[in-house]
């Protein structure tokens, strides 16, 4: 146990690199920036969202009333649930298909 005006602890190696840990892990410290793909999703994600509000309408993910899955909900922007979509139709709504009714 350290006592509080004890100095931290430094838990990388010498050499200014990951700890031992993290390097078995294959954890990457080092890349500074998330990678392309996921920040191109994240656009197309933002672009889809920002196409609904524009409607009145957004996507919740909520848990069914059993517990045991998923569903996706859409809602008007007062947060009343429109209609549960099924996922062939949350896919169809992500790659561009027309805005469900």
């Amino acid at each position: 146990m350290s006592s509080p005006s004890a100095p931290p602890t430094d838990q990388r190696p010498a050499e200014g690199g990951p700890p031992e840990r993290d390097r078995e892990r294959g954890i990457d410290v080092t890349h500074g920036e998330p990678p392309a793909e996921l920040l191109e999703q994240m656009a197309h994600a933002d672009e889809l969202n920002m196409r609904l509000r524009r409607s009145g309408r957004e996507l919740c993910f909520a848990l069914s009333g059993d517990g045991r899955s998923v569903q996706i909900e859409l809602r008007d922007t007062d947060g009343r649930v429109l209609r549960i979509l099924s996922l062939s139709e949350a896919i169809e709504l992500a790659e561009g298909g027309d805005l469900p009714g």
